[in-house]
């Protein structure tokens, strides 16, 4: 089955007309990791199935003894919540996109490439040149008005996010911290993207990640 958030952030980043190299980190873990592709302009981190201080402290240093001095732009669940003492403790992280990333990571993308400014992009946490933090305002997106993932080939199994943050609010729960405000899809939109898969994909089975 295709990684559901790998294919989230590709399609962003295509979408949005940048070429993107993708690398995934169980090279790292199994200690296979070499490098691909050092002539990146950004870096690009998920911290969805990263769950601990250590674990990302060790790929933040094996991406930047890699790619000397190349941003580094986190986001995702572990980040999301976390992102005041991951910046306190990697210096070598400069960006982290709190919420969605729909909405933020083409225009972080467009404000370093000297087409827009950095406090114009929606829920970015970010370094000033001033060594000072700085947070923008939050904005969530509607998730009927963006498409769902593009998944390239043929996938029996597709995986699917019809809702992002939770209608409850557990304490014992960081949904309420990451994503305070509970959206959905439609089931007309639901079932225009399943059909979507399975005439392009030939998928027969979708796996709802919610």
């Amino acid at each position: 089955m295709p990684h559901l958030p790998t294919e989230t952030v590709r399609s962003i980043v295509e979408a949005a007309g940048v070429e993107c190299v993708l690398f995934d980190l169980e090279d790292l873990w199994r200690g296979t990791a070499g490098c691909r592709d050092p002539d990146v302009d950004v870096l690009g981190l998920s911290t969805s199935f990263i769950c601990d201080s250590y674990t990302l402290g060790r790929t933040i240093d094996w991406l930047t003894s890699r790619f000397l001095g190349v941003p580094l732009v986190l986001g995702g669940q572990f980040s999301n919540l976390k992102f005041a003492g991951i910046l306190k403790r990697h210096p070598a992280v400069t960006y982290i996109i709190r919420g969605d990333a729909e909405i933020a990571l083409p225009a972080l993308l467009q404000a370093l490439d000297g087409s827009g400014t950095l406090d114009q992009v929606p829920n970015l946490v970010w370094r000033d040149p001033g060594g000072g933090v700085r947070t923008n305002p939050p904005a969530s997106l509607d998730l009927d008005a963006v498409p769902a993932p593009e998944f390239q080939g043929t996938h029996r199994l597709v995986p699917y996010e019809s809702m992002r943050g939770c209608p409850f609010f557990g304490k014992y729960c960081s949904h309420p911290s990451a994503s305070p405000r509970w959206r959905f899809r439609s089931a007309d939109r639901i079932c225009s993207d399943w059909m979507h898969y399975a005439e392009h994909n030939g998928a027969r089975s979708i796996r709802a990640m919610d």
